[in-house]
């Protein structure tokens, strides 16, 4: 609910999933501009998730939230197509104003 609670407010439509599986799905069948997921979650982790959509439904910007530190894990994750990350534990204002940043770029 951090998220949901931090993100509310900006001037975007926001959707939310509770696992991994559903938000496989979401993505698959509607568009969006940018995808905040996170890397541990029920049923696939959030690599997985990027793993299994087609690189037709792959959002512009998808930002990771994830303890991953390391640059080979990273690496490995840009190559699925993840452009962002922020470490956890992380700052809702940082998360927040980041994605701002992307809305404000995308207009």
């Amino acid at each position: 609910m951090l998220i949901r609670d931090t993100l509310e407010d900006l001037d975007a439509e926001l959707d939310f999933a509770s696992d991994g599986h559903e938000a496989l799905e979401k993505l698959k069948n509607e568009d969006y501009h940018v995808c905040v997921i996170d890397n541990i979650m029920p049923k696939l982790s959030g690599i997985e998730v990027i793993e299994n959509l087609a690189s037709d439904r792959c959002p512009e910007h998808i930002i990771m939230l994830t303890a991953m530190t390391q640059q080979r894990d990273q690496e490995n994750a840009r190559n699925c197509g993840i452009k962002h990350f922020i470490t956890k534990p992380f700052s809702p204002v940082k998360l927040k104003t980041f994605i701002q940043d992307l809305f404000d770029d995308l207009k």
